[in-house]
């Protein structure tokens, strides 16, 4: 069936490109080259129940990167390609309550090439799917502070107060119920349909993934809606998929949910965990975005609430992760930054320990150049 789908996709990469050849090779050609990216910077301080910590890190919730991007465009085809390199310097994934280290890594993010004709688009190489994020929407503008589970506090360890020692991290209690993330892939998405779209695509060791997505204006209401699909590749999980919604107001109130399950292998003779449990989240965010409190740019405010249930990858896993978030981001429009600031409440239960509460506020400063 995996081979079916393929030839589908390379069917509709032979078909979408020479439908425009003769046209795009009529008309003139316009090239160009841009270069962009962001560096984001933050401070968290807080406590873990064992010890307090102040750390500065690169904040995993959009860390810093830098891009080459370069296309050739006609009236009816445009060509192009992204090369994205990851530069961090005490990024939050790595950093602990008491880590003394600072590590440095430069690393390829994306390297893919894309065609996009009046069919749609064709990419293929390292890059993000289409439907990532289609089940964790967030319309509220604070997703510096935390997005979808990423953030400043990823690697702060829950203390275990029963063998002083957790084991486990706040990053890795959230799940991955996201859609296909960072991957080499072939992805087929089709243009915008009176608001809607749908992706397709193939993900390196044979994951099948895609999503569909619908996003409209009505009198100044904004609504998106989005779900996503993957077949995994993997022994530990089979499929995942998520759904999610988000409504923003004329006056700026706005609100998003978002549910996704990661359904897990349980077939112990396919290299399963028999017994293991799937993996749910739910993700709600309330916002408001303002005008006028700042000539500089737009105020947006928001609380989130996420609990996410038996990540703990073990056949006895019954494991619950609460989040409470309160966010504040700030634009510098003319600057090209953002500022951001935040609390966040984690709290993690488990029947394999007794684990003491995560919380801490950040500050930070995203500058895009």
């Amino acid at each position: 069936m995996s081979k079916f789908r393929l030839m589908l996709l390379g069917t509709a990469a032979i078909g979408l490109t020479a439908s425009a050849m003769s046209s795009a090779f009529a008309g003139e050609v316009e090239r160009t080259i841009g270069m962009s990216g962001h560096v984001n910077r933050a401070i968290t301080v807080g406590s873990n129940g064992n010890e307090g910590f102040t750390r500065h890190v690169d904040n995993y919730a959009s860390s810093s990167r830098f891009r080459g991007t370069a296309s050739a465009a006609s009236e009816s085809m445009t060509i192009g390609a992204t090369l994205e390199m990851g530069a961090y310097i005490n990024r939050s994934t790595g950093v602990s309550e008491s880590a003394t280290s600072q590590a440095t890594t430069v690393g390829m993010r994306q390297s893919n090439v894309h065609v996009t004709t009046s069919m749609g688009k064709l990419k293929f190489g390292r890059a993000w799917g289409s439907n990532i994020n289609n089940g964790v929407p967030d319309a509220s503008g604070t997703a510096q502070v935390s997005s979808s589970g990423a953030g400043s506090f990823n690697g702060i360890r829950f203390f275990n107060t029963g063998t002083n020692a957790a084991g486990v991290t706040v990053g890795s209690m959230y799940d991955s119920t996201k859609g296909v993330q960072l991957a080499t892939m072939a992805e087929y998405t089709t243009p915008d349909m009176n608001g809607f779209n749908a992706s397709v695509g193939h993900a390196e060791q044979g994951s099948i993934f895609g999503g569909i997505g619908y996003s409209a204006d009505y009198d100044g209401t904004a609504v998106t809606f989005g779900a996503d699909y993957t077949r995994a590749a993997g022994d530990t999980i089979d499929n995942s998929w998520a759904v999610g919604a988000s409504v923003l107001l004329a006056s700026g109130l706005n609100a998003a949910v978002g549910f996704g399950r990661d359904n897990v292998n349980t077939n112990s003779a396919t290299g399963g965990t028999t017994s293991l449990e799937d993996k749910d989240r739910l993700n709600v965010i309330v916002g408001y975005k303002m005008t006028g409190l700042s000539d500089l740019g737009g105020t947006n405010f928001a609380i989130e609430y996420v609990k996410v249930d038996d990540q703990d990858a073990t056949a006895s896993n019954a494991d619950e992760l609460t989040v409470y978030s309160f966010k504040v981001e700030q634009a510098l429009t003319d600057y090209g930054t953002t500022i951001y600031g935040g609390y966040e409440h984690f709290a993690y239960d488990t029947n394999a320990g007794n684990f003491d509460e995560v919380n801490g506020g950040v500050v930070g400063l995203k500058v895009t150049f």
